[in-house]
């Protein structure tokens, strides 16, 4: 089965996490390495209360009218997160994931779409 990775090239719907290191730029530009930066870039909460980004993501090349089985969000983590997928404006939550150390996470979800 073929697989596709999109990464982030755009601000989202919401910019919602309260900091990001460095300060300049966009927060989507923190997070769209191929090859982890780590502390690097990032962006960041000393929130308890839970705060979303949401991030444009590069064009499929895969054809309209395909079946996409499942859609899978990786994060890398420092922390606790909770990913997020938007389909048609439509959120689905994933589980929380993570822990004090620098971790992967990651949610699989099914999906199913309407190409009409």
């Amino acid at each position: 089965m073929p697989t596709e990775i999109l990464r982030p090239n755009a601000a989202g719907d919401y910019t919602n996490i309260a900091y990001q290191f460095p300060v300049e730029s966009e927060h989507w530009d923190k997070v769209d390495e191929e090859s982890p930066d780590d502390d690097t870039t990032y962006v960041y909460t000393p929130s308890a209360v839970q705060q979303k980004d949401a991030y444009g993501l590069q064009d499929t090349v895969i054809p309209g009218g395909s079946e996409i089985n499942s859609v899978m969000a990786y994060l890398r983590i420092r922390g606790l997160a909770q990913p997020f997928l938007r389909l048609a404006g439509v959120e689905t939550e994933g589980a929380k994931v993570g822990n004090e150390s620098p971790n992967y996470g990651a949610t699989i979800y099914a999906i199913a779409i309407d190409d009409t």
